[in-house]
């Protein structure tokens, strides 16, 4: 039986220390910067020079669901003996 690693598979958490003294930043959302909270050190948020696209969440499921490899199965049971 083949072991898998529970650490790849859970997700990391991502930590943005302060750039003064170390200690975990926390995202403040409308800000662009996060300040923090023991030193007042602010830390910049660098914005990305791509432009943000909403995608249609609806319609990637559909075409998913459309390119699907799918396989057609026929059960049978007896009515006499359940087999």
């Amino acid at each position: 039986m083949e072991e898998t690693n529970k650490a790849a598979d859970t997700p990391q958490e991502r930590r943005f220390p302060c750039g003064s003294c170390g200690a975990k930043l926390e995202f403040q959302p409308g800000t662009e910067s996060l300040i923090c909270s023991y030193c007042r050190h602010e830390n910049i948020i660098v914005q990305s020079d791509e432009p943000i696209v909403e995608l249609d969440f609806q319609a990637f499921l559909s075409r998913l669901e459309n390119e699907a490899e799918t396989t057609e199965q026929n059960l049978a049971k007896c009515d006499a003996c359940a087999a």
